[in-house]
Order: structure tokens, then C-alpha cells, then sequence
């Protein structure tokens, strides 16, 4: 077991294309998610039921998967926080108090407190040690409708370059970073085209991506995510969005961040 990737809603939309990018790497994968694939964990992904709004025992769920590592074997790990919801799609005044808890508990307070605890556990660890951030480009293009959601995902990218910059003279084997995946086939799309324009004004333009093959295919984009967690060329604190990132690389030979 040298090499391990703890995930956050693996089970399905870009998650699962995470898992089985890394699991054909030959990495042993820890999926947390409060829903089950039909399939139960094959021999080198486990699939971990749990619902990460429920934020006082997130920490525990972790500590018991990497109690179980031998981390004196191990090569690398990989942490990503990758679950998240948009919440009730509708205008921020008509959005419930308890809707708006639920959003923030599982898209910035989970990964807030996997990413601590991830840190703080693996301390001393001499494998490399690094954490993705899937964020979005409603982080800094904020959409109505999905205010909440835009929100926590600014969040997230507040995470991390902050903590990029904690950890930066602690050890060289560190390193978090954010990646916006960009449009990608998935139940959020689907439930964001299925919304109307009195909640979300840009619904035509997201039907049209769909009508129009723009929307990228969740295993492509896992093997993306994959691919830039290895590329010795990404530092840490970086902000990648991959449309950019897979232009550059491509034509440039070159790792830009947004900041």
C-alpha cells in the first residue's frame, strides 16, 4: 500500500472519474460519501459511508483510515476534498437557514477539518503528502441562483493559499492546491439545466452547453486531476482552472495559476 488517495463523494460525477484515475495508477482509494455506488468496494477502492454534513465526526472518519496506513511504507498520499452540493438553486433571500448550513457544512466546513486533520496526522510522514481543492469558477464568477454555493467555493480557495503559505517552510513534500474543473457532464449540471430562469437566469446558456458538447466526460477530467497532482511543475497554493491548464500544457509547456 505505497501509494493512497482519500477522496471526499467519490460515488459518482467527477469524484468517481478520481477514483478511477487513481485506482489505474495502482493507488489503493478511500472514498467518503453519504451514498453508495451500486457496487460494493473492489479490491483496491473502499467505498466509506458517511454523510460529511454531519461535521463532528468528519475528523474521526479520517483518523481511522490513515490509523490504518503503514505510513512507514508509504510513498504517497493524496487527500481530495471533492464534495460538494449547489444547494436549492433559487435567490439568496428565499434560500432557507437550514439550506444554507448544509451547503457551507459540507463544501467548506468538511473540507476545513479533513484538511486540518489530514495535516496535523500525517506530520512527520516522509512520503509526499498533498491535498486537491476541487473548487470552480464561481469562485470568482459569481452566478445567481447558486449564491451559497459561489460563496463556499471562494472559500475553499481562501483554504488554500492560506494554508500554502502556513506549510510552505514545514516540509517539501507538502503541497494543496485548487483545481476548477470547468463543465463537466454531471447531476449538478443536470440539475442546474432542470432549474428555470426566475431562480437561475443563465439557464439557457447552461442548456445550450449540454446541446452543444461542450460538457467534458468525468473520467477524462479524473485523469486530468491525476495527471496534474504528479506534474513536479504545479506548486503549491496554486489555483488551476483546467480548461487553461490543458491549453497551456498543450501549447505553452507551462503551469499558469489564476493568482
Amino acid at each position: 500500500m505505497g501509494k493512497v488517495l482519500i477522496i471526499t463523494g467519490g460515488n459518482k460525477g467527477i469524484g468517481q472519474g478520481i477514483c478511477e484515475a487513481y485506482k489505474n495508477n495502482g493507488y489503493q482509494v478511500f472514498s467518503i460519501s453519504r451514498s453508495q455506488l451500486l457496487a460494493d468496494s473492489s479490491q483496491n477502492v473502499n467505498y466509506i459511508q458517511f454523510d460529511l454534513q454531519q461535521t463532528k465526526d468528519v475528523t474521526a472518519v479520517l483518523e481511522e483510515i490513515l490509523m490504518g496506513l503503514p505510513k512507514r511504507e508509504m510513498d504517497s498520499i493524496t487527500l481530495i476534498n471533492n464534495a460538494a452540493t449547489t444547494g436549492p438553486i433559487r435567490r439568496f433571500e428565499e434560500t432557507s437557514s437550514a439550506d444554507i448550513e448544509k451547503v457551507i457544512s459540507l463544501n467548506v466546513v468538511a473540507p476545513l477539518m479533513l484538511t486540518s486533520g489530514f495535516i496535523q496526522y500525517t506530520k512527520g510522514w516522509n512520503c509526499r503528502r498533498h491535498i486537491i481543492n476541487i473548487s470552480s469558477g464561481a469562485a470568482i464568477n459569481p452566478l445567481a441562483g447558486i449564491s451559497t454555493y459561489c460563496v463556499s467555493k471562494a472559500a475553499i480557495d481562501m483554504l488554500t493559499k492560506s494554508i500554502a503559505l502556513e506549510q510552505a517552510g514545514n516540509s517539501g513534500n507538502f503541497k494543496i492546491i485548487s483545481v476548477y474543473p470547468g463543465l463537466v457532464d454531471t447531476d449538478m449540471q443536470r440539475d442546474i439545466r432542470t432549474s428555470n430562469s426566475t431562480h437561475f437566469p443563465e439557464v439557457k446558456t447552461f442548456r445550450e452547453f449540454k446541446r452543444n458538447g461542450d460538457l467534458a466526460g468525468k473520467y477524462d477530467v479524473g485523469n486530468e486531476i491525476y495527471h496534474i497532482d504528479h506534474n513536479v511543475l504545479v506548486t503549491n497554493g496554486s489555483i488551476l482552472d483546467l480548461d487553461v491548464y490543458r491549453y497551456s500544457t498543450q501549447k505553452l509547456h507551462a503551469v499558469p495559476s489564476i493568482t
